[in-house]
């Protein structure tokens, strides 16, 4: 994740297992009338599931358009209904993924809020559920996807949270899977998609302590990425991850003074990301293509062009901030404070980096200078 935050984009798997409506449902949301429905016949599981459909559904919707406190508390009631369920059938494979991925849904709003510490636990129940489920039948190749997601998820929160010994272990153990899959069909997107994200996150934990190794996994991810995109370039997933792999191995070059090779990796990062942002953009877009502008501030810099550098830069904050009046995402914040503090504008980065600090938040590359160092400078 470009740090688990800005600079560390979210799960090119998405940021919970699964964002569509339940199928079982007859019910597009949760009204009244399912909830009285089902309270005629409390025995009557088909009613009972029904409501926990509907939360589930209207949830998925609330989130989609942006309205994260309805969406936690259809999530919350729905978990709720499912735990109350897997104590009763503890040998439920069905119930207990779907109390995992509720779980999971609230874990992603919880990290996009800066509650790492509420992101990780959720994740973290996610995994021993699909670990279970994995246990319980090891050939389901669902459960199996299942569980490679949610690692890579908890991965992410570990990350966030600075437990990077942890989050390593995570990965190394999802590589193993994520392998033999690969390797087991060749020709499955969804297997070889895993295996380059797992290979990413290797990358980000890698970028400091061995570039070299981190070049490796990131041009390895490039290249199952590239041709996963090649083959469904609409598909956004596809999109992002080629795009956060590329920007990753621009930023290695440049760490090893390859001007060159770093522009080009830019230059191939935008081909993708530019159209995609002009055909629909969104959110995640939004914040890769102001990582874009960031590596392209860091490339000029370093060429020795401070005007094409700050161009760059403003590009990159104007694209991050929100509207008048309104605070900064918390995923934005780690990424918009580095294009501040490279601009020199430290009053402004300085509220920014206190707001990560207040989380807990731990960068995978160190700030430019720490919020005591900033005050310092002014």
């Amino acid at each position: 994740m470009g740090s688990a935050c800005s600079t560390a984009p979210r799960p090119s798997t998405g940021s919970a297992r699964c964002t569509g409506a339940r199928t079982g449902s007859t019910t597009p949301g949760c009204g009244c009338g399912v909830i009285a429905t089902a309270a005629l016949d409390p025995r009557n599981f088909d009613w009972q599931r029904e409501v926990a459909y509907g939360y589930h559904n209207l949830a998925v919707l609330q989130r989609s358009r942006g309205d994260d406190r309805s969406a936690e508390q259809g999530f919350r009631a729905e978990l709720s209904l499912y735990r109350g369920w897997t104590r009763a059938h503890p040998r439920d494979t069905g119930l207990r993924d779907e109390a995992s991925n509720a779980a999971s849904f609230l874990g992603s709003i919880a990290q996009d809020d800066g509650r790492l510490e509420e992101a990780r636990a959720r994740f973290a129940e996610q995994v021993d559920a699909q670990a279970r489920n994995l246990r319980a039948e090891p050939d389901n190749a669902v459960w199996k996807k299942s569980w490679l997601d949610a690692r890579v998820l908890l991965a992410d929160a570990q990350i966030a949270r600075g437990e990077r010994d942890a989050a390593t272990r995570g990965i190394a153990a999802a590589m193993v899977l994520a392998t033999a899959l690969a390797a087991q069909d060749p020709g499955n997107r969804e297997w070889q998609q895993i295996l380059g994200v797992c290979h990413l996150r290797r990358a980000w934990l890698e970028q400091q302590a061995d570039p070299p190794g981190s070049e490796r996994d990131a041009a390895t991810a490039e290249r199952l990425f590239a041709a996963a995109h090649a083959a469904a370039p609409e598909d956004d997933r596809f999109t992002r991850a080629v795009v956060e792999a590329r920007l990753l191995l621009a930023e290695l070059a440049l760490q090893r003074h390859d001007i060159g090779q770093a522009g080009r990796w830019l230059a191939q990062s935008d081909s993708v990301a530019l159209p995609a942002w002009r055909r629909a953009p969104n959110d995640e877009l939004r914040r890769i293509v102001a990582k874009s502008r960031w590596v392209e501030g860091n490339i000029a810099q370093a060429s020795g062009d401070d005007h094409a550098a700050q161009r760059a830069w403003t590009a990159a904050a104007d694209l991050l901030r929100e509207a008048r009046g309104r605070p900064v995402a918390f995923n934005r914040l780690e990424l918009l404070a580095r294009v501040l503090q490279a601009q020199h504008r430290d009053a402004e980065a300085t509220p920014l980096l206190a707001r990560l600090a207040a989380s807990g938040y731990s960068p995978l590359v160190p700030f430019a200078r720490p919020p005591g160092m900033a005050v310092a400078a002014q």
